[in-house]
């Protein structure tokens, strides 16, 4: 969504509606906002609701679809409105299926409100809503809410704060367990905020990761990563290969990376535990790093395809490679190999001799070893920006 333009919430609003319906398809949709003084939700955009019905709608906190979902903070999926509200026979519900979620702030505290509710219904083809189209509406509430909570704050060191929060809200929480493979990630921030990101996705006998390092060092940078976040989970779940994402990912956030002057670098890659294969493409990152202990082998690896937000229409290309026992794929962000140190730019080599020499350990002790070193070499010289480390070992 460009949403960084947009500087007042009525403004916004609508947009948000227009790209829930597109992306959706539906022919209603409604977003209500909390009013703390008198306690209820207010509708402020709606689709498929005349303007002039919008001042009687108006839910006390805990009552109906909307004042239930903003009290226990939790999305609602109801798939057969007709089988749920059998006990009902009076109901005047009239749509197939609906869902509604919270929209939430970052941080979201267990003891903290959201500060509204987005509904929609009736599907253009009359089908039922699906737990996928439930995600999907989650992650775009989400980014409302973040976007609308940094309104609210003034001081630019709280936009900062603001800006690491939703970077921490970002990743991960625990590492993926894929068959044969042992997976490690780390991400240090630096004292200015960067916009630095890691994700992964599992699928039946595959993993599917991407890192990226979006330029700046501002809110702008920390949205635009949550817009990529969005991007992968719902893409990933269609089965896009590498390439064929990343060629989506650029034109459709193109114009948000336009209007903010902004760019990103990323690899995806995509890990084929049975064929025991890496596809990826590298989007004008940092090369990935491969150890071969069994023949003595280290490859960069590259695509040579262009940064994400400087071309509108790009087909992205793909490379795989074959891993053998004991191989590693080191991932990273410039912020590791263009820290200063007494003696100039920690750089590739040094990584490269780092990983050779602790080869042998495991995924999360070949990322220790490298972030130690790092450490060791640059000494009381604070980092100028995020590093972020992503470690693939096959198992011996």
């Amino acid at each position: 969504m460009a949403i960084r333009n947009v500087h007042a919430p009525e403004e916004l609003f609508p947009l948000v509606l227009e790209e829930i319906a597109a992306v959706l398809k539906v022919e209603r949709a409604s977003i209500m906002r909390f009013d703390p003084e008198a306690g209820v939700l207010r509708m402020v955009a709606a689709k498929g609701i005349s303007p002039k019905e919008w001042d009687s709608i108006v839910i006390p906190v805990g009552e109906g679809v909307s004042g239930r979902v903003f009290a226990e903070k939790t999305p609602l999926l109801v798939k057969d409105v007709a089988r749920s509200l059998k006990q009902n026979p009076k109901s005047d519900y009239k749509t197939k299926s609906f869902m509604a979620t919270p929209i939430r702030t970052f941080p979201m505290q267990v003891k903290e409100r959201p500060i509204g509710v987005i509904n929609v219904t009736d599907k253009t083809d009359r089908g039922s809503f699906s737990e996928k189209d439930l995600q999907l509406l989650t992650m775009i509430a989400d980014q409302l809410g973040a976007y609308l909570h940094l309104q609210d704050v003034g001081k630019a060191h709280h936009q900062l704060e603001m800006a690491r929060v939703i970077q921490e809200r970002l990743l991960p929480r625990q590492m993926p367990k894929t068959q044969g493979l042992e997976v490690a990630a780390k991400l240090i921030p630096a004292e200015r905020v960067g916009a630095d990101y890691y994700d992964f996705m599992n699928g039946t006998s595959s993993l599917d990761l991407l890192i990226a390092d979006v330029s700046g060092h501002d809110v702008g940078g920390a949205l635009l990563a949550q817009e990529l976040r969005t991007c992968f989970r719902l893409k990933g779940m269609e089965g896009m290969i590498p390439s064929e994402f990343l060629s989506f990912l650029n034109q459709s956030l193109f114009d948000d990376f336009l209007s903010s002057e902004q760019f990103a670098s990323m690899v995806y890659a995509r890990f084929d535990a049975e064929k025991k294969s890496l596809s990826y493409t590298n989007a004008g990152h940092n090369p990935p790093l491969w150890v071969r202990p069994k023949k003595r082998g280290v490859e960069w690896l590259f695509t040579e395809d262009p940064l994400v937000g400087i071309e509108r229409n790009v087909d992205y290309h793909e490379k795989t490679i074959f891993l053998e026992k004991g191989d590693v794929v080191l991932f990273y962000t410039d912020g590791l190999t263009e820290s200063e140190g007494s003696k100039g730019y920690y750089g590739q080599n040094r990584l490269q001799s780092v990983v050779q020499e602790h080869g042998s350990a495991s995924a999360e002790g070949i990322l220790g070893a490298v972030l130690e070193d790092w450490k060791k070499f640059r000494g009381k010289k604070p980092p100028k920006d995020d590093v972020t480390l992503l470690v693939l070992k096959m198992v011996p």
